[in-house]
């Protein structure tokens, strides 16, 4: 098993071509492969080099993700040929607060009702609103490691469905279950192994995911290569002290006609000495670039000069404010204040954005 995962992540980085011939399954099986639901299973995989990725911070991150799923793709369709052991399995639950209840679980359409699950009580939707809580709905491939246990058997569906159960739970959520094998899991672009007596996982792909970093790429706009959406639209927040608000979205090409040379950017910050910090409860828009960059800007115009404005670039996902460079237009600058200044004066009518 560990070779195919392994051989399947070779493959795939080796050859322009992967093709999965045709193959009888059933419906849950072609689905979740990627094939049609008759008995035609014929699906070639063909590679994209990393090379032809967007270069954005958000298209790097989707090209990995694609990536991934399609190697996965490949090991389930190996397993699944060879070891009648590997069940597709449906899983339906809900969150809040932290805490994880399942509506069910089915194993190649068997139910699980009759195996031991927690479930929501009428007291939770009192407690919590509506909107608070989080139904989630999923299906994975699954793989007992029981050395040639019979895979029809009542005890064999029983235990797989526990391990999942602890497997999206995280944790061991029954009393007195002692799991007794191993459990290969795959979903989406996740593909790993349940250690049985601490329920822990480890990762089976070892590529890790693109790292953000300050480039000119990550100040373009982005292309979906997947959607059919357009261009990244970017979106203005405002934050004042613990108080935020969002603005509006610039679509077109608005905010890349004013923003400036990538390259300048990039090169003003690394070259650059900072002319300022943004303190703690500071003042200052958060341009996201819908990209996995963000731009902040500070409210005021104490930082500018003539012809730039101080900046800083950061990762969209968890960037902290911190030193300011002049690094972006002043008419970028002046543009995303004037848009934003009616939407904060109406939101936050005790704060004072720049004129």
């Amino acid at each position: 098993i560990l070779f195919l995962i392994n051989d399947s992540q070779r493959l795939y980085e080796t050859y322009d071509e992967i093709i999965l011939p045709d193959a009888e399954v059933s419906n849950a099986a072609a689905d979740a492969i990627g094939g049609s639901p008759l008995f035609g299973l014929a699906r070639t995989i063909r590679p994209s080099p990393a090379e032809a990725a967007a270069l954005t911070f958000h298209g790097e991150t989707e090209h990995f993700a694609l990536r991934m799923r399609e190697i996965t793709d490949i090991i389930v369709y190996r397993l699944w040929m060879l070891d009648s052991r590997m069940k597709n399995a449906g899983l339906k639950w809900v969150s809040y607060g932290g805490e994880t209840y399942f509506s069910y679980v089915s194993v190649e359409g068997v139910n699980s009702d009759q195996f031991p699950h927690r479930l929501l009580n009428d007291e939770v939707f009192v407690e919590y609103p509506y909107d608070h809580i989080y139904f989630t709905y999923g299906s994975c491939w699954a793989l007992l490691l029981d050395e040639g246990e019979n895979s029809t058997s009542e005890d064999y569906i029983a235990s797989l469905v526990k391990h999942l159960y602890c497997r999206i739970m995280g944790g061991n959520g029954f009393e007195e279950f002692e799991a007794e094998y191993p459990l290969l899991f795959f979903m989406g672009s996740e593909a790993d192994m349940m250690n049985p007596q601490t329920f822990e996982t480890s990762d089976l792909l070892y590529a890790r995911a693109p790292v953000w970093e300050l480039k000119a790429s990550y100040l373009t706009a982005y292309q979906s290569s997947e959607l059919s959406s357009i261009a990244s639209a970017p979106d203005i927040w405002f934050f004042s002290g613990e108080e935020e608000t969002y603005c509006t979205r610039l679509y077109g090409d608005t905010c890349w006609k004013y923003l400036g040379d990538p390259e300048a950017v990039v090169n003003a910050i690394v070259g650059g000495n900072p002319v300022g910090i943004l303190g703690e409860g500071e003042a200052f828009y958060r341009v996201d670039l819908d990209n996995g960059t963000a731009i902040l800007l500070p409210a005021t115009e104490e930082y500018d000069g003539d012809t730039l404005a101080a900046a800083q670039i950061v990762a969209a996902d968890g960037g902290v404010p911190g030193e300011l460079y002049l690094c972006v237009s002043k008419e970028f600058a002046d543009l995303i204040r004037r848009i934003a200044k009616p939407y904060v004066e109406y939101y936050l009518p005790d704060t004072k954005p720049a004129e």
